[in-house]
């Protein structure tokens, strides 16, 4: 597996990973009267969930390789936008002005 297939494959595991954590059943977990540091641990989790997925994505973002734009593009160009001259429509056809 290529370096890049698994970043990509990182991108949709932390995806999944974000869903289930953010799911009602597993926030349910951390609803109630306690607190950390004067705020509830509910909010705690959301901010931390948060910031952790921040964290790894900016992670996962520098192991996909960057585009470069010296690179030669991947598809070939057409033949007519490689200097020949495209023929010109009628003026009839423009549009039905005149």
């Amino acid at each position: 597996m290529t370096p890049r297939r698994r970043a990509a494959d990182g991108v949709v595991a932390l995806l999944a990973l974000g869903v289930w954590l953010l799911m009602p059943p597993v926030i349910s977990l951390f609803v109630g009267p306690e607190r950390l540091f004067g705020v509830p641990v509910l909010v705690v989790y959301l901010f931390g969930v948060w910031f952790a997925f921040i964290l790894a994505t900016m992670l996962l973002s520098r192991r996909l390789p960057r585009i470069r734009d010296d690179a030669p593009p991947r598809l070939p160009l057409p033949v007519e936008s490689a200097g020949e001259p495209r023929a010109e429509r009628p003026a009839e056809s423009q549009g039905g002005r005149g």
